[in-house]
């Protein structure tokens, strides 16, 4: 079966093929709960093995019952990210999406997944990306977080001060924007002469009316913030996870982070982020609230 375009139909066969290993890939799932509204997505589909009529002798679980056997995707966001999901990493099938491929690369900004499924995608484009970014993949399930809450109060290694976590609104968003703003120009602007503090507002905006946000204010100025940066069927995955240089090494995240997580597997099952290979610190941070390490992670810039 040829690659086929995405339509609304196809929804609940991709939702069953993204949740084979959504925390490698919660953006889609997030994007996908959108379905069809800001992007364009081709999947590759082999033969159902269970017919129609197999499959209602076997009493098959849902999870079979799909007429489509989904085993690899691309989606291209509004925004030209690109994000590939490679189970079956065959040349000859990836041969008949190039095309596709070539007429989308002008719309494209960048390539985010598995470092393998980034490298593979890119090695079929006309162009390489200018830029590539490396990171690990972590991951956290619900059974291995220990929910004990964290302290708020009379918090700091001298004297004592007043830490309160908060739960961010979207009407916070000017508020909050300058730790949001240091956080982009440190871990995420390529180059900070192109950065756009308008547009950047907007976003963020739009990420507080969409996802968890919690920040902390430390003596009633915020210090420090993380959030979820998409939402998937069963595994949300974490970013912006930022604190003011001078508050560093205090452990003001790790308290935002107890308290995000808390949240997050109020309905979740796992809690997924990638982090920079070199960024020791917060790698750390994260072993230690249980996260493993479960792959590479890619972003690769045109």
């Amino acid at each position: 079966m040829p690659w086929i375009e995405a339509k609304k139909k196809h929804r609940d066969a991709l939702r069953e093929f993204a949740l084979r290993r959504e925390w490698e890939h919660v953006t889609f799932s997030n994007k996908l709960k959108e379905y069809l509204k800001d992007q364009r997505i081709f999947f590759f589909s082999h033969e159902n093995p269970f017919p129609t009529s197999l499959k209602t002798l076997l009493r098959l679980p849902n999870e079979h019952k799909s007429e489509y056997h989904i085993s690899n995707s691309f989606m291209l966001t509004r925004f030209g990210i690109l994000l590939p999901i490679l189970y079956e990493k065959n040349r000859e099938i990836l041969y008949g999406l190039k095309n596709h491929l070539s007429s989308l690369h002008n719309k494209m900004f960048s390539i985010i997944g598995t470092k393998e499924d980034v490298q593979f995608t890119s090695s079929i484009l006309p162009e390489q990306p200018h830029t590539v970014v490396d990171y690990y993949l972590m991951l956290l399930s619900s059974k291995e977080f220990d929910n004990e809450k964290p302290i708020q109060q009379d918090y700091g290694e001298t004297g004592k001060f007043s830490l309160k976590i908060k739960l961010a609104h979207p009407r916070e968003a000017k508020y909050l924007f300058p730790l949001q703003r240091d956080y982009e120009l440190e871990e995420v602007v390529l180059k900070k002469a192109n950065y756009n503090p308008k547009f950047s507002l907007a976003m963020f905006r739009k990420n507080l009316e969409e996802n968890i946000v919690l920040y902390a204010e430390l003596d009633g100025t915020p210090v420090a913030k993380a959030g979820t940066n998409a939402r998937g069927f069963i595994t949300d995955q974490i970013g912006g996870v930022f604190t003011k240089r001078d508050q560093r090494g205090k452990g003001i995240a790790r308290i935002v982070m107890k308290y995000l997580l808390s949240l997050i597997f109020e309905d979740k099952q796992y809690a997924s982020l990638f982090v920079k290979k070199h960024n020791l610190p917060a790698i750390n941070l994260y072993k230690s609230l249980g996260f493993k390490i479960v792959n590479d992670f890619r972003i690769a810039y045109f």
